[in-house]
């Protein structure tokens, strides 16, 4: 069976995790000293003074070297703050801006992720700046401003408290930045853009702007370690949403293993772009927002038992309305193509680890489960798809249509294709609601009828 590069990446460091001793595990310092390899753990952000230096020294010095490494091109690094925690440790924080192409700050964070000692990111915040109509084609480059943090000890005021046994080392922040920009990227939809993203030690805030009213959902279930927390949705036009998601960081979970290389990974994002406004044009240019009286006309209603129902004839003289549901049924189509793929990789993957008496079995369960993860995100999509077809005529199959005229009847609680669900019926009257607004039609024919 041939395999991926994306699959024998994941193999090779699979293995190679297995047959390697963990670095806390085997780290002793030649001068004799245990305690920091005892408190440098993969989870640790605890910064030896004796054997690293001054992080006030040295935390600038990493940072600039990261960054000319990377090519990324800063404003500001500042001084090193230190903050005691307790009696035992103190917090050291370094602020910095940089702004630069999306690439290289993908880089920098990626060099920021790889010094030894470890940093953690305190606080990492992404924006889209204001592009530089000057130059041809105009150029987009993205903002980063950072916060990094390590633990120290905090100075003893004597002896004897140095001899005490050192407790757990405090958190200072998190390493997840380049995995979860990978996972939002392959996760967002397609007409979606991202303005802004912020991550913090526990959670991660940002922003997207789309004309999908569910832009948000395929982040469900897609990105490992975190749950979402909170989404606010407001409406620009009919036809243009924004929303503000936030996630939080699942108790107890551990750094991602993911097997893929932060190289592929930064190809990935940096190929996606969720920051670009070009990958989604209909958010540059909404569609100008029509009346939905003159989509939508009233010429009958029903009721059967306690069924009530309304019969509409739904125009659409411009096509918009078609266009719309068949943009998203290609764009589920798609999605689900990318999930498919993604857990026939990871079952490819799966095998080859349960065949090999070197992987320990929580390497193979944590591939278990995110095969899992996609065949619910595939079962999510095949009933969006089959959501979509019912509402498209042009599928040749929804219940709705009675005739090919465009006449529609609906039941209270249905959806029509332009996004507006019946809500109550009267004998001549419709009520019909849509992300808030709400249009009352009044059955054709009575209108002059009324005193």
């Amino acid at each position: 069976m041939k395999l991926s590069p994306r699959v024998l990446a994941f193999v090779v460091c699979a293995v190679f995790a297995a047959s390697s001793p963990f670095p806390a595990e085997c780290a002793e310092k030649e001068n004799g000293e245990q305690k920091a390899a005892v408190l440098e753990t993969a989870e640790s952000a605890y910064w030896d003074t004796a054997r690293y230096g001054e992080p006030g020294l040295e935390l600038p010095r990493l940072i600039k070297e990261a960054a000319k490494r990377a090519d990324a091109e800063y404003q500001t690094v500042g001084t090193v703050r230190v903050s005691r925690i307790d009696d035992e440790y103190s917090s050291n924080n370094l602020d910095f801006m940089f702004l630069d192409e999306y690439g290289k700050i993908l880089r920098f964070i990626e060099e920021v992720d790889k010094i030894a000692p470890r940093l953690f990111w305190r606080r990492l915040e992404l924006r889209v700046d204001a592009p530089s109509f000057r130059a041809t084609p105009p150029s987009l480059k993205i903002r980063l401003t950072g916060t990094i943090c390590v633990i120290t000890d905090t100075p003893a005021d004597g002896a004897a408290a140095a001899e005490k046994p050192k407790k757990e080392v405090p958190s200072a922040g998190n390493r997840d930045a380049l995995s979860l920009l990978y996972d939002l990227s392959l996760s967002l939809h397609n007409d979606a853009i991202m303005t802004s993203f912020r991550l913090n030690e526990k959670t991660c805030d940002f922003l997207i702007q789309g004309t999908n009213a569910f832009a948000y959902r395929p982040l469900e279930n897609n990105v490992p370690g975190w749950a979402i927390r909170r989404v606010q949705q407001r409406n620009i036009t009919d036809s243009l949403f924004t929303f503000t998601v936030s996630l939080e960081k699942e108790e107890n979970s551990k750094p991602r293993e993911d097997g893929i290389t932060p190289e592929n990974k930064i190809l990935t994002i940096e190929a996606l772009n969720i920051f670009d406004p070009e990958r989604a044009s209909k958010t540059d240019k909404p569609a100008k927002p029509t009346d939905p009286k003159e989509e939508m006309i009233l010429i009958g209603t029903t009721f059967v038992g306690d069924v009530s129902a309304a019969i509409i004839l739904l125009r659409d003289p411009d096509g918009r309305i078609a266009a719309t549901l068949k943009q998203r049924m290609a764009d589920a189509a798609e999605k689900k193509r990318q999930a498919v793929e993604n857990r026939d990789e990871l079952a490819a993957v799966y095998r080859t680890l349960q065949q090999s008496p070197d992987i320990p079995k929580e390497q193979a369960e944590q591939v278990r489960q995110r095969m899992e993860r996609y065949n619910q995100e595939i079962e999510r999509i095949r009933e969006q798809e089959m959501e979509l077809t019912l509402q498209g005529s042009y599928a040749g199959k929804t219940a709705a249509t009675i005739d090919d005229s465009g006449k529609r009847i609906v039941s209270v609680g249905d959806m029509l294709p332009n996004g507006f669900t019946l809500k109550a019926v009267t004998r001549t009257t419709a009520t019909f609601t849509r992300n808030g607004e709400t249009v009352e039609l009044t059955l054709r024919g009575t209108e002059e009828k009324k005193p």
